[in-house]
């Protein structure tokens, strides 16, 4: 029996070991969703924080276009050249939706994977805390009671059988499929991006012939956006981008924020490494003196 009881005192605490070696942060918290959060507050400033907001999402763009490919990050860069607030405010509440669906997918793949799939479902509920202000409530009551059913529906694994709930994955489908239905409709994607003859173009027309649109990276009156922003958006929808493609391979997913390197002059902070190597060897560590120090115990008390 003491023998029994050591071993489980020992994988209890093994766990969350492997849990914390790869880390995500905030499980709560979507850095994406919390670079909204920086955009919005700086264009309710008084006057408008443009550069501030600009600089907030440059240091995503390189994780968007790895997610939702070039075009998406393009169309966002021209909405921010446009100085076009409500244009802005509108495509990045869409991009959120769209890290929502991600999430979602990531987990649905990850479903016999508790943890991981518990951690996704986290991720998108995080952006919908963010999103939550700018929908009805009927919406946001729907989205949230669906989320509490999919996390429901994982179940549990228990530890040696005990609190073992059985996961359901039809039941999570289901939820998953009616908190998509919930949200896509509300924030359908805007495309507006630079036109070849210099204009600038929006959702809903055009400025004036021979105003240039800054390329990413500047704000207007600093450069002429390039040939490959003029090309037309992909609507959600239509299928993962390519660059898309590469990112979820490994499983199938991409956990944590993600981004390349930031080429010359777009300002991209680069995504901080899952794993926390120190972390890592600070629980392997006590891990080894707490076992340790039990099999000294149980030598002594002959109990082994």
């Amino acid at each position: 029996m003491p023998l029994r009881l050591l071993l489980a005192l020992f994988l209890a605490l093994l766990l969350p070991a492997s849990a914390f070696a790869y880390s995500y942060g905030d499980p709560n918290k979507e850095d994406l969703a919390e670079s909204f959060k920086e955009i919005a507050a700086k264009l309710e400033q008084t006057p408008e924080d443009w550069n501030g907001a600009h600089q907030a999402f440059l240091s995503r763009k390189n994780e968007i276009a790895l997610e939702f490919g070039q075009q998406t990050a393009q169309t966002l860069e021209a909405n921010f050249s446009q100085q076009n607030k409500d244009l802005v405010l509108h495509n990045y509440k869409a991009q959120l939706v769209k890290n929502i669906d991600r999430r979602l997918t990531n987990a649905e793949q990850q479903f016999d994977d508790y943890a991981k799939a518990k951690l996704l479902l986290a991720k998108g509920r995080g952006t919908l805390n963010v999103l939550a202000p700018y929908i009805s409530d009927s919406a946001s009551k729907t989205a949230f009671a669906a989320f509490d059913k999919a996390l429901a529906a994982l179940g549990n694994p228990g530890l040696f059988g005990v609190g073992t709930v059985p996961s359901d994955k039809n039941e999570f489908l289901k939820q998953t499929k009616l908190i998509r239905s919930t949200l896509q409709p509300l924030f359908p994607w805007k495309g507006g991006t630079a036109s070849p003859a210099g204009t600038k173009t929006t959702a809903g027309g055009s400025s004036p012939a021979g105003q240039q649109t800054p390329t990413s990276g500047s704000l207007p009156g600093q450069s002429a956006v390039s040939p490959a922003a003029q090309a037309p958006e992909q609507s959600p929808g239509q299928g993962e981008p390519a660059a898309q493609s590469s990112a979820h391979s490994a499983g199938g997913q991409t956990d944590g924020p993600t981004a390349n390197p930031a080429p010359a002059g777009e300002g991209a902070k680069p995504a901080p490494s899952k794993v926390n190597p120190v972390v890592t060897a600070s629980l392997m560590g006590g891990l080894i003196i707490v076992f340790g120090s039990l099999f000294w115990l149980a030598k002594r008390k002959k109990w082994i």
